[in-house]
């Protein structure tokens, strides 16, 4: 399992004698308090970066470029967890949002596809319900982080060279996480899953997935559909189902290109029926010191299985939804009742307003809503707390990228190993290498991580 570090263990180890120095001392404590003042008290540990690998050829696709199936699954089904804050929504209904392209913010070397592509999608998810969304259960740890986030369908390149372009309507709320299980048994059987019910049921030519009742053999092949690196929806086909892990059916291991933000990508049988959705994956990255720029690790042959991407089975997550009392006819066989206290699918047209009750309308909230903070917001005169804590994210990058440089200059060539296993949620606070641009790098770490620091 993935360990925690705590943000006082990493300033005891800074400010310790023989710690790394006053100045990362420093650094690490206006970070903690830039942590604490952006969430509200409630202080995350943050998962390492993931790396991405990729298995023989590049299989992913555009869209628009997949087979009719597949296509439709990734433009109607598939949908990402993008930050609210990064929405704005004009009064047509369009949706701005503010995002690097993927080049800036991962360093990726001029050869690596889709470089130049918005990073928007934090995780990915699927759709198994008209109010339901499968994902990874470390895409969303707490109903107040689910709050903060919204779900955005139709993320995805219409054309070649045509950007994506989202409406008002393509944006779903979190209502509540209907389920959620995440550890490692004591038998060693490992969970992670979560499904998130959305405010309202999904509505135009968006439409729930088959879910797969079929046993899978080894050796067969599969299909990923999500949003690796937080770009727009890709088809990543021909992956290798190298084990079922029969004996306890919690997970599979293939051979599929994925990246960071791709956790919680659905996972499909050659009938487009969803089978899994990813959780892990391998830690090979390769950092190119003659180029200075990050590249994908290649792998000629199908990888060992424990230590190949992986993917939480279907089954474990609908049977925690049903097992909870969930009422949802056609995954539980269980009918609604008005005062039940859940907002069932029938009830969201305002049938039973107790049980369903209005959500807020989706856009960034202001500093002062109590449930974390707004970049970008201006810094209130009365209290110098937040001013502190953007200090503190400045020396946090500012000392992270010295101490990095020095290693390098020391190293020539550094490649980055995250102990296994690790979870592709889109953090990217611990990048090993040069940043041609302190402000600018930093600028959008921030953004994804707001300096919350964790180890693997």
């Amino acid at each position: 399992m993935l360990r925690r570090r705590s943000t006082s263990a990493l300033l005891q180890r800074a400010c310790a004698p023989g710690g790394v120095g006053g100045a990362r001392c420093l650094a690490l404590a206006l970070c903690s308090i830039a942590v604490v003042s952006c969430t509200g008290g409630r202080v995350d540990a943050v998962r390492a970066l993931d790396e991405p690998v990729i298995y023989g050829t590049d299989d992913r696709v555009e869209a628009f470029a997949a087979t009719p199936v597949f296509r439709d699954l990734a433009t109607q089904s598939a949908v990402a967890l993008v930050p609210e804050a990064l929405l704005q929504i004009d009064a047509d209904g369009r949706v701005e949002f503010s995002a690097r392209p993927a080049a800036e913010i991962f360093d990726l070397c001029a050869s690596e596809p889709f470089g130049g592509q918005p990073a928007l999608a934090e995780c990915s998810g699927v759709l198994i319900a008209p109010d339901l969304v499968l994902t990874a259960a470390h895409c969303i740890d707490e109903q107040w982080k689910c709050d903060r986030q919204t779900w955005a369908f139709g993320f995805a390149l219409p054309a070649a060279e045509a950007p994506p372009a989202l409406r008002a309507a393509d944006l779903y709320r979190c209502r509540t996480i209907a389920a959620r299980r995440h550890e490692r048994t004591a038998d060693g059987r490992v969970f992670d899953h979560a499904l998130v019910q959305l405010d309202r049921p999904v509505s135009g030519e968006r439409h729930p997935v088959a879910l797969s009742r079929t046993v899978l053999d080894v050796g067969e092949r599969l299909t990923v559909i999500g949003y690796p690196n937080g770009i727009p929806v890709k088809v990543a086909g021909d992956a290798e189902l190298l084990d079922v892990r029969a004996a306890t059916r919690d997970y599979l291991s293939l051979t599929s290109d994925t990246f960071v933000s791709s956790s919680g990508s659905g996972v499909f049988d050659a009938a487009g029926e969803v089978v899994a959705v990813l959780a892990r994956g391998s830690p090979d990255y390769e950092y190119d010191a003659t180029n200075t720029c990050y590249r994908s690790r290649r792998l000629t042959t199908p990888s060992d299985p424990e230590r190949a991407e992986q993917a939480s089975f279907v089954g474990p997550a609908i049977d925690q939804l049903c097992s909870s009392g969930w009422t949802n006819s056609a995954l539980c066989g269980r009918a609604s009742r008005c005062g039940d206290g859940q907002c069932a699918l029938d009830e969201h047209d305002g049938a039973c307003s107790a049980d369903c009750p209005p959500m807020p309308p989706i856009g960034p909230r202001g500093p002062d809503d109590g449930q974390g903070c707004t970049i970008g917001a201006t810094l209130p005169a009365r209290n110098a707390l937040p001013a502190m804590a953007l200090l503190g994210i400045v020396l946090c990058v500012w000392q992270l990228r010295r101490s990095e440089r020095a290693r390098m200059k020391a190293s020539g060539v550094v490649q980055q190993v995250v102990a296994r296993p690790t979870a592709h949620s889109g953090a990217q606070i611990l990048v090993v290498g040069p940043r041609k641009s302190v402000v600018g790098k930093g600028v959008a770490i921030v953004e994804r991580v707001i300096c919350r620091l964790k180890d693997s």
